[in-house]
């Protein structure tokens, strides 16, 4: 692709993620309806992310990149410095102004191509470990249906996405009531090692997709192996 035309077409509201020598987020104004639309023909304005979710700006809810539309919020958790309020103007004007390396233009970005050259690799609410304490540091308001309880390894709602963290703070639930079954005194042997191996079982299914998740967002995966070892010794010390 040249600086002169886009080998797809857009529309008004998609994002463009053009990076060069650093990463800029566009959003599409206006655009013709072509197939290979020029770039001076596409009106863009930057745009920041903001989290929450908030009217105006962009969100990374993990594989998926989208403008937010009727969410309002008073907090801020996020970078940048907010102010959505940069000039319209053609996308080839950005890109003749962008330097340094060669420009790489992703037109409706995927959350790993956003992962890596907007945020370097480091998600904003995370820092990369895929996984953030849902009691700590404001969290309950930035994602209130997610809130719990600290000390729980709870799946990042921004780089592995926001339904697949609320599917794993079920996860969460389900693993802390088989816990509660398996320390009741009124269990036989057999019962307190089925409920054993229904922990691990869960335990691996979570860490499966977890691990798929991140490899989806070309994030580093674990050692499942290691985290059931792990996980068995603790239940043993802990019977």
């Amino acid at each position: 692709m040249t600086s002169d035309n886009l080998t797809e077409a857009v529309s008004p509201g998609d994002l463009i993620l053009v990076h060069a020598s650093k990463a800029i987020m566009l959003t599409v104004k206006s655009a013709p309806d072509t197939p290979n639309p020029q770039t001076s023909s596409i009106v863009v304005q930057e745009v920041e992310c903001h989290i929450p979710r908030q009217q105006g700006y962009w969100i990374m809810d993990g594989p998926k990149v989208e403008m937010v539309e009727g969410i309002e919020s008073e907090e801020c958790f996020c970078r940048g410095s907010h102010e959505n309020d940069k000039p319209e103007t053609t996308l080839k004007e950005c890109l003749d102004a962008a330097t340094g390396q060669e420009i790489q233009i992703f037109v409706r970005p995927h959350g790993r191509d956003v992962l890596k050259y907007y945020f370097n690799g480091a998600c904003p609410e995370c820092g990369g470990r895929s996984w953030s304490c849902p009691g700590c540091g404001g969290y309950g308001i930035r994602f209130p249906d997610i809130f719990g309880s600290c000390g729980r390894d709870q799946s990042c709602p921004v780089c592995l996405g926001h339904e697949f963290a609320l599917e794993d703070k079920q996860t969460h639930r389900d693993l802390e009531t088989l816990s509660s079954k398996r320390s009741a005194p009124v269990l036989s042997v057999d019962e307190k090692m089925q409920i054993r191996e229904e922990i691990l079982s869960t335990k691996r299914n979570r860490y499966e997709l977890i691990n798929a998740r991140k490899q989806e967002m070309g994030m580093p995966t674990e050692d499942i192996d290691k985290l059931i070892q792990d996980a068995e010794r603790c239940l043993d010390e802990f019977p």
